[in-house]
């Protein structure tokens, strides 16, 4: 699902709001046995440049699971920035933070 663009702020108590996240849409999965794979939403494998997040997923109960989310990079005031998580991506330098 992706964000539209409104003229307004929609109001009343069946709607909810939260931060929009600056980073890369993932999806994990686990099939069975198999080991825990990252997609993109354009279904590019990630896997290999996310082993920390792998390794998370992976150290669930076992079975099939599928989760969607963000990965992101946060600056040192706790802001998603696309840039650190791009620099993470090449130098792996960044330590993963995990939010459900």
């Amino acid at each position: 699902m992706l964000a539209t663009l409104s003229d307004g702020i929609v109001e009343g108590p069946q709607w909810v709001f939260e931060e929009k996240y600056d980073g890369i849409r993932a999806l994990a999965t686990r099939q069975g046995g198999r080991p825990v794979r990252l997609w993109s939403r354009m279904l590019q494998e990630l896997t290999a440049g996310f082993p920390e997040t792998v390794a998370a997923v992976g150290a669930l109960p076992d079975g099939t699971l599928i989760l969607d989310g963000e990965l992101v990079s946060l600056d040192k005031k706790g802001v998603s920035r696309f840039q650190l998580l791009q620099r993470r991506g090449a130098t792996g330098a960044a330590a993963p933070r995990y939010a459900v």
